[in-house]
């Protein structure tokens, strides 16, 4: 192998072929290193979002209790479909202001929220999908496809 290395022969093909061989390993290690910083860049950002949610929640909740309406805004906050679009909207929205919800790096997609009572607190659930895209000779092929869950929970107790 060394002489191979060292080209002794005259022969350059073993060296040639190790050498593109290593550059695409190391191409295929890049890409995936940089999809997966994609992902946690636009996962913190979601979850930056969840956390906005879990504050208008835990204002929202402050609010009812101090009126004496807690167990209205329960029932708003689980089954009133308009509140939960707008708390939908809000989260896309705020996505919108910080990234690109689809661009030709990746595309977020199926953006959900769902809001449950749990005894003494109150559980939210963010769900989306993410596709991290690769575009080789002008086509854009899916490299990376990622469902993201984060959940989140607003306790009432200490009110």
């Amino acid at each position: 192998m060394r002489r191979y290395l060292k080209n002794e022969n005259g022969n350059a093909a073993f060296t040639a072929c190790f050498l593109l061989s290593m550059m695409v390993v190391l191409m295929c290690v890049l890409i995936f290193s940089t999809t997966q910083i994609t992902m946690m860049n636009v996962r913190n950002q979601i979850k930056n979002e969840l956390a906005s949610v879990g504050i208008r929640i835990s204002r929202d909740t402050y609010t009812a209790m101090s009126e004496g309406s807690l167990d209205e805004y329960y029932d708003v906050l689980t089954h009133d479909p308009a509140y939960l679009a707008e708390l939908k909207q809000s989260v896309v929205d705020g996505i919108k202001t910080t990234i690109d919800i689809d661009n030709d790096k990746y595309k977020i997609s199926d953006v959900d929220l769902k809001i449950r009572q749990n005894g003494d607190s109150i559980d939210y659930t963010l769900t989306c999908n993410i596709e991290c895209y690769l575009s080789l000779l002008g086509d854009s092929r899916t490299i990376s496809q990622n469902d993201v869950k984060l959940t989140g929970s607003h306790n009432i107790k200490n009110y």
